[in-house]
């Protein structure tokens, strides 16, 4: 049986955050300070501050050299961040396409393409909750390109709890 950590997201926000090194395409805003406030398996949620007094939960799943990660933030829609080493993309946007599982894939389309980023937006509404409820409920998830090449995937083990601790997260930043 593996090790859950939790520790609330108001204690935190309270105590102060440590650093990490990513940030948002197009966003001006610098980080200050992060803090993992969950850890399961291989997924860890991640509470940062910006300088410019906004802040964000992150879920990330790491393998070596590459992360899948789902961004929540206090007043902006949920995002999506593929990351890997190897990738050089010129900045641009394309079609793109995630598979969770066997099940049918989702396409996510105009994704932002940046150096060794894939960032998406998601949509508000009732699609953007059932492809969570997938990533919850999945065994791993795999960027595809449009035409359907496998691109890269990641493990989803300890998904359910660690979308838990995400909300959790979330809620307490729009508290």
């Amino acid at each position: 049986m593996s090790k859950i950590e939790f520790f609330p997201a108001r204690r935190v926000l309270a105590a102060g955050i440590l650093a990490i090194s990513t940030a948002l395409p197009g966003w001006a805003a610098s980080l200050v300070s992060s803090e993992t406030v969950y850890r399961h398996k291989q997924w860890e949620v991640i509470i940062a501050a910006y300088d410019d007094d906004t802040i964000s939960c992150i879920a990330r799943v790491n393998k070596p050299g590459s992360a899948f990660a789902i961004w929540g933030h206090q007043s902006n829609p949920i995002q999506l961040q593929f990351w890997n080493d190897n990738w050089s993309f010129t900045p641009g946007r394309e079609d793109i396409a995630v598979r969770v599982d066997r099940r049918a894939r989702w396409d996510l389309s105009n994704a932002e393409l940046t150096g060794k980023n894939v960032w998406f937006t998601l949509p508000a509404g009732d699609s953007t909750l059932r492809f969570l409820r997938e990533i919850e409920r999945g065994n791993n998830v795999a960027l595809l390109s449009f035409n359907g090449k496998q691109i890269d995937t990641w493990s989803l083990a300890g998904s359910s709890a660690t979308m838990s601790a995400l909300a959790d997260c979330i809620d307490a930043l729009r508290s």
